[in-house]
């Protein structure tokens, strides 16, 4: 028998031996005596979702009137963003913060 036979025999007989050493899973204990803890609990479910207290929406982009090639863009911007607040206190949310920048209206709530 050459070693590589001798090997493949080895590996078979420990196989075959653990197969019928080994207890079985009802009692959950393994083949050489230590015991197979089986979770007793299920898993606790996920956790409940927070309601949101605070959050920013951007309005953009500008109307036309409140670009700047327009006379009086500065004034209409402002008109605007007022009409954008006035849109998340619809919501009865309470806006902390306005800020106009050149790409649009941004209000933190």
């Amino acid at each position: 028998m050459s070693t590589s036979e001798a090997h493949r025999t080895l590996k078979r007989s420990r196989r075959d031996d653990n197969e019928s050493t080994s207890t079985g899973g009802a009692s959950g204990i393994h083949h050489n005596g230590a015991k197979v803890k089986r979770e007793q609990s299920p898993t606790p479910p996920p956790p409940q979702r927070k309601l949101v207290m605070s959050g920013t929406k951007r309005f953009a982009p500008f109307p036309s009137n409140c670009l700047p090639p327009n006379p009086g863009y500065k004034q209409h911007r402002r008109t605007w963003s007022k009409k954008c607040q006035s849109e998340i206190e619809a919501l009865k949310l309470q806006t902390e913060k306005l800020l106009i920048r050149d790409d649009g209206v941004i209000v933190d709530w």
